[in-house]
Order: structure tokens, then sequence, then C-alpha cells
């Protein structure tokens, strides 16, 4: 898919006697999301609906293939100087199945941008990764995320019982659908 970074190879090799696994991706000339949201600050509606479509459009892709991404955040988005969103590092990202579920020692994906499902150690599934998406838009929305505290395990917390602030109320520009839609994603 066009918002997906191409994957062309994988495979492992010996290398100075040491097992090498490798990952050969296309190069994308391009800054990732979440440096144009620390450039920029709050974008604009247009911007946020042309990069969040694309996003899900990539999601929509990797679902219909069977694959659930689980960390999503602006750091793994990648906007080309023409305005393309490629959605890449599909590191912890796993075939979708009722099996799947986040490892118990450990929470897997970006605290910042973890579904309450995801954050329990629970079964996670495509929902997990719209909510991750309603996060991300609340940052595109706001600059801010959703949720912060002083440690990992309290933002994973306030994802699973609070309710963050309507993003309009940090930003009055915020279309009310946008702001309805992120809102929906974050439920």
């Amino acid at each position: 898919h066009i918002n997906i970074v191409n994957v062309f190879d994988i495979g492992k090799d010996l290398f100075k006697g040491e097992m090498i696994h490798y990952i050969v991706m296309e190069y994308v000339e391009a800054q990732t999301l979440k440096d144009l949201i620390d450039h920029e600050g709050m974008l604009s509606n247009h911007d946020i609906i042309d990069y969040s479509t694309q996003i899900a459009q990539a999601l929509k892709t990797a679902h219909q293939g069977g694959i659930i991404h689980r960390d999503i955040k602006p750091q793994n988005i990648l906007i080309d100087n023409y305005g393309l969103a490629k959605v890449t590092d599909f590191g912890i990202a796993r075939v979708s199945s009722n099996a799947t579920i986040t490892y118990t020692s450990s929470i897997l994906g970006t605290v910042h941008y973890i579904s309450p499902e995801q954050a329990k150690g629970k079964i996670v599934d495509e929902k997990s990764d719209l909510y991750s998406l309603g996060a991300v838009m609340y940052e595109m929305a706001t600059g801010r995320v959703p949720f912060d505290a002083d440690n990992s395990v309290g933002i994973a917390v306030m994802h699973i019982q609070d309710q963050p602030h309507a993003p309009k109320e940090l930003n009055p520009n915020l279309s009310d659908h946008l702001n309805y839609i992120i809102m929906k994603l974050l439920e």
C-alpha cells in the first residue's frame, strides 16, 4: 500500500561470528509526524484530516491482511515533502488471531498512545490500532498527548481509567467533527 513503507527482504546472515537478523525497507526521504508536530504545534484541520485518512488507509490494508500494528505513534509515521504519509515500524506487529495479546512481562507499544486493552495485557485487535490513531490525532490537534504523567505506569492507568479533555478545549480552531472523531476513537 502506498501509505505503508515497503519491505523488500528479510533474512539473517552470519557476520563476524554472530547471527544478524535484518529487514531491507524502502528509503523514504521524510520527517516523522512527531517532528512535524514538534515544529508546528497544532496542525490545521486540513492536515489532520489528510494525514489521519492516509494512516487509516494504511491500517485498513494491514488489518485486511490480518496484521495489527500495535505501536501506532507519530514517530512511526513518515511525512514526505509532498504530504504523503507512510506507516513504518511494524516491529511489534502480530498476525491477528484470538491469541493476539501483549506480553505479560512488559507492556509493548509506546505508553502515550497505547490502547487500554493493550495496557491491561488483554487481547489486542484492530480497535487497538484505531485507539492509538485517536491518540495521534489528538496530538496533531493539540500539540499534546491525551494523557501524561510522571511515569509510564501512571500514563497507562490514565488510558484505562480516564477520559481526556476534549481536544477542542485546547484548540478552539479544531472543527466539531474532528473533535467528535478523536473523542470517539479514544472511547
